[in-house]
């Protein structure tokens, strides 16, 4: 998946002009499509990690 395209393709359809309006909306997305677990801070060893 190309995130570069897909975000430009989804700004598009959504007429987005603004910086701040695409900022937020980037913010937004990425928080959608991306997760994360604190746990990967306090893990000791790659098996920790690799479970995480």
């Amino acid at each position: 998946m190309n995130l570069v395209e897909k975000f430009k393709q989804e700004i598009q359809e959504l007429n987005l002009k603004e910086p701040y309006e695409i900022a937020y909306f980037l913010y937004i997305r990425t928080g959608e499509i991306f997760e994360y677990n604190p746990l990967w801070e306090i893990a000791s060893d790659k098996e920790s990690r690799k479970n995480i």
